[in-house]
């Protein structure tokens, strides 16, 4: 799966009637990325899925509860990829 189809999935995938609020700043945005990657040991430098996931996120200037949404929908498609695609702590 592309990361533009992988995207779109998680997208669709978010609950509609949930009321997402928007973040006060982009680096308000940025921040709430970083927490809930790091929920799921995702860690930068972001790469392949995760980079794009966060890029979507910066363009809807998503707030605490979107981010955490999207990043759960995001690993919970493909564990091992998420853990691939990005820079783990050690």
């Amino acid at each position: 799966m592309t990361d533009t189809f992988r995207i779109a999935d998680i997208v669709s995938r978010l609950d509609a009637t949930k009321p997402y609020r928007r973040a006060s700043s982009p680096d308000a945005t940025y921040l709430h990325i970083l927490g809930a990657s790091q929920r799921h040991g995702i860690y930068e430098p972001f790469e392949g899925g995760a980079r794009a996931l966060n890029d979507w996120l910066q363009s809807v200037q998503a707030g605490r509860d979107l981010c955490r949404d999207a990043l759960a929908i995001f690993v919970a498609q493909r564990p091992d990829m998420a853990v691939a695609s990005s820079n783990i702590a050690r």
